[in-house]
């Protein structure tokens, strides 16, 4: 009798864990389908720096059902390109201890101004075999903290004894970064081009090389650099600078443009780029106390070497000795070596 009786319940619960395991196989179908999709639009966004690909790789990450390690990277890395970084902190903090994760994190500790934790995170990373991600890293947060000359010493060395890695982006973008505040311009422009040669289309290394070049009234060099470029507003705002400088009869049209963009982008409610707006009243109108607005908004957020540099010039143009002497108790504090932060303040 107990036999049949458990025969029965064989038979009757059959079915159930059938469709269980049925369900369970299409949610796994569909999760590898969509972080497929996902891993596709990511790297299109990261090539083209497009916000709407961004968002529609977010909303494939909201329709899967279960989260992988792949997918939470995906949703931090989304979440600090939105500005959103104490969220993709916690989002990394689900994570396990991976070398993407903890570059990541170290990434948006850089970008918030976290420099003690940005050090502890990169140490994290020797334990990894990418010892030149790792020490990238650990050089970028020492020269932070009072150790700049030793820094870019130190990873300048080791470049020199790497034939070819797939870390060497990083490597170059941190020896310019650190060879600007040693002003060393030549060092500097020479680092950020080899970043953009491993990758064409990294915004962000493209933008502070055409800083420096402004910088070094390197017009023409800066207008080459940027006019493939003019669909991102940071691109365009520089490519405009250069034009007014040499007095340029295309600067009409192309500042046109670029005041439609800015005006229509300050009218919404949300913002992303406050560093934008901060430089287009800055460099292209006598509106310093609004320049002086978005440029304190977006120190809020985010607090690298550069972003203080942005600060003081508009603090300067405005006339806002505070903001200067904030800044110099901050430099203090970090024990942070920035030449040209120093000429500003």
């Amino acid at each position: 009798m107990k036999k049949l009786l458990t025969i029965c319940l064989l038979l009757i619960n059959a079915p159930v864990y059938a469709h269980s395991v049925h369900h369970q196989h299409d949610e796994h179908t569909t999760n590898t389908q969509d972080l497929a999709q996902v891993r596709e639009l990511m790297t299109k966004a990261r090539e083209l720096a497009d916000e709407d690909i961004y968002r529609e790789a977010s909303k494939r990450l909201d329709q899967m059902k279960v989260y992988s390690q792949e997918a939470r990277l995906y949703r931090a890395e989304i979440q600090q390109h939105f500005h959103e970084f104490d969220k993709a902190l916690h989002t990394l903090a689900d994570s396990n201890e991976s070398i993407n994760a903890a570059i990541l994190k170290a990434n948006i500790l850089y970008t918030q101004g976290k420099f003690d934790e940005q050090l502890k995170t990169c140490k994290l990373l020797f334990k990894h075999d990418r010892q030149l991600t790792a020490l990238t890293c650990l050089s970028q947060a020492m020269s932070l903290q009072g150790k700049l000359e030793e820094s870019y010493a130190l990873l300048g060395k080791w470049i020199e004894s790497v034939d070819s890695s797939a870390d060497m982006h990083w490597s170059y973008v941190t020896m310019a970064e650190m060879a600007e505040r040693l002003n060393y311009p030549a060092q500097a422009i020479a680092y950020y081009r080899k970043a953009i040669a491993l990758q064409k289309n990294d915004l962000a290394s493209r933008l502070a090389l055409a800083d420096i070049l402004l910088e070094t009234q390197q017009y023409d060099e800066a207008l080459k650099l940027t006019r493939d470029y003019l669909q991102h507003d940071a691109a365009l705002l520089r490519y405009v600078r250069a034009l007014n400088i040499q007095g340029d009869p295309r600067t009409s049209d192309h500042f046109c443009e670029l005041k439609r963009r800015v005006l229509n982008y300050a009218g919404k409610k949300e913002h992303l780029h406050y560093d934008l707006l901060a430089e287009y009243y800055l460099y292209f109108s006598d509106q310093y106390e609004e320049a002086m607005n978005w440029a304190n908004r977006h120190w809020k957020g985010q607090k690298t070497p550069r972003d203080a540099r942005l600060l003081a010039k508009v603090s300067n143009a405005a006339g806002d000795f505070a903001v200067s002497e904030m800044l110099k108790n901050w430099q203090r504090q970090n024990k942070l070596q920035d030449s040209l932060l120093n000429r500003l303040i």
